[in-house]
């Protein structure tokens, strides 16, 4: 079940990753570790509703154009009636320059947000090495071997490490009472 903080968390994302923003740097701004940002944009409701507010970002970014260069247009018209007459023609220079030198928002500045250009490399396995690997639905490695792969927040990934760490030391210690009792030496405890 989704929580309020988690709409809260997708919407924000939504509207920071249809406005161009790498997602790296949404992840950042969010205070939420790169990876959340990357389940997000895989699941398929999320993603619809990305290349959704992206197409109306675009759309936005057009109208403005298309206003610069009818701008832009009627400039260098205004200017072509004018040049004969020389009556101020620096300034519809510098009217021009300024219209032409203005930032299109079009295509060239919307970059692909969650579809970066990817390399694809077909590899061709063993059958034996494909059957240790369990995929979910979205070809994602979801267990290797016997071992499980989770997704977890970098910050518990040190817990993590000092839990397994921990663990290993008793078993370490454990293993150390049990030999010095088998030897007939008495335990340090």
């Amino acid at each position: 079940m989704k929580t309020a903080t988690t709409s809260s968390l997708e919407e924000r994302a939504l509207n920071l990753l249809s406005s161009g923003i790498p997602a790296i740097q949404v992840a950042d701004i969010l205070g939420v570790d790169s990876s959340r940002i990357s389940q997000l944009i895989s699941e398929e409701e999320f993603s619809a509703k990305l290349v959704a507010a992206k197409y109306e970002v675009q759309q936005k970014h057009n109208l403005m154009d298309g206003k610069l260069d009818n701008l832009e247009d009627a400039v260098l018209e205004r200017l072509t009636d004018t040049i004969g007459s020389v009556y101020k023609p620096l300034e519809l220079v510098r009217i021009l320059q300024v219209v032409n030198s203005a930032k299109r928002r079009g295509s060239q500045s919307m970059p692909e947000v969650g579809n970066e250009r990817r390399d694809v490399i077909n590899l061709t396995m063993p059958v034996q090495i494909i059957n240790k690997f369990t995929v979910n639905a979205q070809n994602q490695v979801m267990r290797a071997g016997k071992q499980d792969l989770i997704t977890i927040q970098s910050t518990s990934l040190k817990n993590l490490a000092d839990d397994a760490s921990n663990k290993l030391t008793q078993e370490i210690l454990e293993s150390n009472e049990e030999s010095n009792s088998s030897n007939g030496e008495p335990s340090a405890s």
